[in-house]
């Protein structure tokens, strides 16, 4: 998609949301995720917070269900085996990027249960970030545009509305 096609397509995101603002700001509700114990330590905690986007909810699950913090660990070094892209190699490059875009939305948003550190969790940087402060007329809006990422080839843009 040429400059002025992006250009065109973000203008008429900006004027869609600005005609309709409710649906903007609506958000579908998703199932509540178990309750992470009091006890749990902060190792075990921050993992399931760094990972949120990509663990299944019966991964979640059964990690929760374990009782002993070995077989929590256990659990961490498997969920990472299975990820690795080249188990014959001592590093795992998944995790080691996974790392990188974890510390760069903690520097970037801070709370990686944001809908934008999501995304930056799972798309990488975007190559352009539109920001939009019109609070008169429009919400406030982000538009992120990917030239591609890992897994999708062509183009797009992800618009993240603040309420």
């Amino acid at each position: 998609m040429s400059l002025s096609g992006r250009r065109r397509l973000s203008l008429l995101v900006l004027l869609a949301f600005a005609t309709f603002p409710s649906y903007a700001a609506a958000k579908p509700k998703a199932a509540e995720p178990a309750p992470i114990p009091a006890d749990l330590p902060a190792r075990h905690v921050a993992f399931l917070e760094e990972t949120a986007p990509l663990l299944s909810p019966k991964e979640r699950g059964t990690f929760l269900a374990l009782k002993e913090d070995y077989q929590r660990d256990t659990f961490i070094r498997r969920f990472w085996e299975v990820r690795d892209p080249f188990p014959q190699t001592t590093r795992n490059e998944f995790q080691e990027v996974w790392q990188e875009r974890v510390a760069l939305a903690r520097k970037e948003i801070g709370d990686l249960s944001d809908d934008r550190a999501r995304m930056l969790l799972l798309n990488g940087k975007p190559a352009q970030k539109l920001l939009s402060h019109c609070s008169d007329v429009l919400l406030p809006l982000e538009i992120w545009h990917y030239d591609h990422t890992e897994h999708i080839r062509g183009g797009f843009s992800l618009v993240f509305v603040s309420p």
